[in-house]
């Protein structure tokens, strides 16, 4: 029977500007699909360009919620702590919201102003995010490892921790799942990392080094925490 790896997550996980990126499919060359070929496994994504980390766990427990088959493993990019998602009465749909669409949308505008433009929210909502998806997964008993695109308002509010509620979220949250990229140099995430060390699109995505590089880097955790 194949196995299969399901990921999550936002454009760099979907793979754009990568080689083979096309506007109709999700890439096979992402560090997630990498990572389920050097396991063996098939692969599937759920990850959405433009994604926040609300939208991120929703779409991954949405799927293995309804989905006739469960993946035998799960791998997930989250994203920025400055997005987010809510639901448009009028349209029927969640709507993505973030400091770029904020600056061009009246009604999104609206709502960053009141709700999101706020770091401890961010925080709260980010890890709240997690600590959600962590639930799921565990509850169905589907192994999981986490990453991150931008760790840097993670890395400033485990330093100065002002919440009482979201220093409960951390201490549920089980870190050892994770792969802090280039954590012995105190980088930001893939996305930081990927800047600094390899080549990028005009859109400023890591190209398909830094996605090769990433999954080897993360193999090791995933044959410890996948299988």
């Amino acid at each position: 029977m194949s196995l299969l790896l399901l990921s999550a997550g936002c454009s760099f996980t979907y793979g754009n500007e990568l080689s083979d990126d096309t506007p109709d499919s999700h890439s096979q060359k992402s560090w997630s699909a990498l990572l389920a070929n050097k396991l063996g496994y098939d692969y599937a994504t759920v990850a959405k360009p433009g994604a926040s980390n609300q939208t991120i766990a929703r779409s991954l427990i949405d799927h293995i919620t309804h989905s006739t088959s469960l993946p035998q493993a799960v791998a997930v990019m989250w994203t920025f702590t400055s997005r987010f998602e809510y639901n448009d009465r009028i349209k029927g749909d969640f709507i993505q919201v973030s400091r770029e669409s904020a600056k061009t949308n009246d009604s999104i505008r609206s709502y960053y102003e009141v709700f999101g433009d706020d770091e401890i929210n961010e925080l709260y909502v980010s890890l709240s995010s997690f600590f959600y998806l962590q639930m799921a997964l565990t509850a169905k008993d589907i192994p999981f490892i986490f990453t991150t695109a931008d760790s840097s308002p993670l890395k400033r509010h485990f330093a100065v921790n002002p919440n009482t509620s979201i220093s409960a979220l951390i201490k549920n949250i089980d870190w050892s799942k994770w792969y802090w990229v280039d954590h012995m140099n105190d980088e930001d995430g893939f996305y930081a990392w990927g800047k600094r060390n390899y080549p990028v699109g005009p859109r400023g995505h890591p190209l398909d080094q830094a996605h090769q590089q990433l999954a080897a880097d993360m193999l090791p955790l995933a044959l410890t925490s996948l299988r």
